[in-house]
């Protein structure tokens, strides 16, 4: 019967070569599988729908107004239609429904309007609404 120490030793001796052993295995592994993935990405389809479709206010850079823009998160193209700023104070645009035809590429943002104060020194707000539509295929 081998001894405490010879056992000791054995197991000392044989535990980094199964470890070794189980770090070949795991990058072996993990190479097989990122190879595997790494070849055919498939596209995922995300409709436009009004929960992958936002619209947003913004400051803009200068600070002197209000950038309303759009975040298209669906895997489709859409087209901005229209735009209405209501319930207007204090605002330079115009407060009225305009038509549009903004391209908004899948995954992007894409600014509609800068609205701006009519007097600088006076508080100013506004609200929008805005129309959209899935893009035509060209």
């Amino acid at each position: 019967m081998p001894s405490q120490f010879l056992r000791s030793y054995v197991w000392v001796q044989r535990q980094p070569v199964m470890r070794l052993a189980g770090t070949t295995v795991a990058l072996t592994l993990a190479a097989t599988l990122s190879a595997a993935c790494a070849g055919g990405q498939t596209r995922i389809y995300v409709a436009p729908t009004s929960e992958t479709i936002e619209a947003h206010t913004e400051i803009t850079l200068s600070g002197d107004g209000q950038e309303v823009y759009i975040l298209n998160h669906s895997s489709v193209p859409i087209i901005v239609t229209g735009l209405s700023l209501v319930n207007c104070e204090n605002i330079k645009n115009r407060c009225e429904a305009e038509r549009l035809h903004v391209r908004v590429p899948p995954g992007q943002r894409v600014s509609l309007v800068t609205v701006r104060p009519n007097n600088t020194s006076r508080p100013s707000s506004f609200n929008y609404r805005y129309t959209w539509e899935p893009a035509k295929e060209q």
